[in-house]
């Protein structure tokens, strides 16, 4: 009797542990999610607010001011490097349903990575090869040291048949975690 109470409880315990695990995963990427779109909102208010009104010079030293203040009161995460990052996503991403879209699945390190990426079809073409590989970090930064997009038979292509091939690949994905839900 006393071991099937153990074997008994020790299924439950799978069960149960198996529910909080999944549960702690959808919280930790439904947070992904909203701090991505948060870092996007605050780039983009800084954006259209501050520095497109407001001469350069002007524009950067109300940033830093502000970023000492937020620091202060939401740490480190909001420090002038943190901000001019911010600002720089917005104007690398300006397409909220982009952003909303690829938010699902990379997470903000994702964006950093890709953020110095000057080419948009190159960066792109990580960002698409991160959500349709399951990349996590470390492995995107891989592929960009081993020049992975340069290598590749895409890039030689005229830009506009790497977008249409990029859209393509992202359709196919997009099929099929559809498919799978």
């Amino acid at each position: 009797m006393e071991k099937e109470i153990i074997k008994y409880t020790s299924q439950i315990y799978s069960a149960i542990s198996a529910l909080i695990d999944k549960c702690k995963h959808s919280v930790l990427h439904k947070v992904n999610n909203e701090m991505v779109l948060l870092y996007w909102n605050i780039g983009k208010y800084l954006v259209c607010t501050v520095l497109n009104e407001n001469k350069a010079e002007y524009g950067q030293k109300i940033v830093e001011e502000l970023s000492v203040k937020l620091s202060l009161n939401y740490g480190k995460g909001f420090e002038k490097t943190s901000l001019f990052r911010m600002i720089k996503f917005y104007r690398e991403f300006p397409d909220i349903e982009k952003v909303a879209t690829l938010s699902q699945q990379l997470t903000w390190s994702h964006f950093v990575e890709l953020l110095p990426i000057e080419d948009e079809v190159k960066r792109n073409f990580y960002a698409i090869m991160c959500c349709n590989e399951n990349w996590n970090v470390r492995t995107l930064r891989e592929r960009r040291k081993s020049m992975l997009f340069e290598r590749t038979a895409i890039s030689k292509k005229p830009d506009i048949t790497i977008k249409n091939d990029l859209l393509l690949l992202q359709a196919i994905e997009n099929a099929k975690s559809k498919g799978a839900n």
